[in-house]
Parts: structure tokens; C-alpha cells; sequence
């Protein structure tokens, strides 16, 4: 595992490394796809408005539709680029881009995964994500925590686009309502709601063998 994990570590590294804004065009290219640069901030309140207008439960499966075809696109743009075949190879890309794309830390706390048999529960947090952080300094309207279902959209996305499994997420945890991270389950839909409540799921940070991904 830690051989994909470095692979993946050093793919991830040289894609962001060769970000290039190609002005006369206004065009910013990362590897050989558009992107576009918008501060993180704008991002979180736009959707913190949605609440204000729609209501928090709108504002909340928006955010996780978004977040879910974001994570979807990317794994397909990032798997072409590298030319990636392989389900962990593909998914391990994930979380990396995720801290890479600055939306925070990712630990990986519980893996139970087998790709042949259409078995998927990961369980995830993020110390720091950027959704609960601009809620604390903020405090917005229209929205309450948990906050970030925007990344267990991206979750969800990224590793059914990875894996061909059909995926779902929740955030079990939030760091904006005073947990010490912001924590997500990744499962099938049959199997969802029983990993939401599973005690497994449900243990101090402390208690799991962490796998922190970093640079």
C-alpha cells in the first residue's frame, strides 16, 4: 500500500507543481486540463447563501451533488492524464488531490474495501477543512453543521469513478460543531446508513491505526 501511496504522492506532486496560467488565453492549465482559480472563500459562502435562500437542506444536497460530480470529473481527468487502469492506484490519487487542491488534511482511519467483491466502507477525516474553518471565523446564516457535504460529495465521487462501485457519503463528524475533525464514511447505498451508526465508525481518533496523507 505505501508503494501506491507514493506513486500516487509523486504523480500528484508533479501535476499541481506544473500549474501554468496561460494569460493571452485566459486559460490556467493543470496537467493538460482547464481550471479555474476562485478564492476558497467564495466557494463556501456561496453555498452558505443557498441555505439563506433555498434552505439549509437544499444549501446541504447541492453541496454534495457538486462535490460529487467534481470528485467524478477529476478522477476520470486526473486517470486519463496518468493513465491509470488500476481501482487503488486511481483512488489513492484522491485524498492527495483533495490537500493538494487546498481544501485540507486527509487521515484515513478504517478501510474495509474489496474492489472484486463490491465491498467499500472507508472511513475518513480532514483536521482541517476549509468548509468548517470559514463557518468558525464566519459564522454564517442560513446553514448549521455539519457543514462539508460538499467533500463527502467528493469523496463519494472520486472513488465510484475510481472504482465502478456505485458509492455514497455522510459526514458523521464536523469540525464546526466542535468535533476535533471533520469525519466521513464512504460506503455502498444498501450499506450506508448502517455504517453511519456503527460503533466502529463512531471511536476517538486516537483509537484507529491513522494513515495520514501528506506531502
Amino acid at each position: 500500500m505505501e508503494e501506491v501511496v507514493n506513486k500516487a504522492r509523486r504523480n500528484v506532486l508533479e501535476m499541481f507543481q506544473g500549474l501554468k496560467p496561460v494569460l493571452g488565453e485566459s486559460r490556467v492549465m493543470l496537467a493538460d486540463f482547464d481550471v479555474i482559480i476562485i478564492p476558497a472563500g467564495a466557494m463556501v459562502e456561496n453555498l452558505f447563501n443557498i441555505g439563506e435562500f433555498l434552505g439549509e437542506q437544499a444549501a446541504k444536497q447541492i453541496g454534495y451533488i457538486y462535490g460529487k460530480g467534481t470528485g467524478k470529473v477529476f478522477c476520470e481527468l486526473v486517470a486519463s492524464y496518468f493513465k491509470l487502469d488500476e481501482p487503488l492506484l486511481k483512488g489513492t490519487h484522491g485524498p492527495l488531490v483533495f490537500i493538494a487542491s487546498g481544501m485540507g488534511f486527509v487521515d484515513r482511519l478504517r478501510v474495509d474495501v474489496n474492489i472484486a467483491e463490491g465491498r467499500f466502507s472507508l472511513l475518513w477525516e480532514s483536521p482541517n477543512s476549509i468548509f468548517a474553518r470559514y463557518y468558525l471565523e464566519h459564522r454564517p446564516a442560513g446553514i448549521k453543521p455539519p457543514v462539508c457535504e460538499f467533500f463527502a460529495g467528493f469523496s463519494a465521487g472520486w472513488w465510484e469513478a475510481a472504482s465502478g462501485i456505485e458509492l455514497q457519503a455522510r459526514e458523521l463528524w464536523c469540525a464546526a460543531e466542535g468535533k476535533p475533525a471533520c469525519r466521513f464514511i464512504i460506503s455502498t447505498p444498501k450499506e450506508l446508513y448502517r455504517e453511519t451508526i456503527n460503533p466502529e465508525n463512531l471511536k476517538p481518533t486516537e483509537e484507529y491505526q491513522v494513515s495520514r496523507l501528506r506531502f
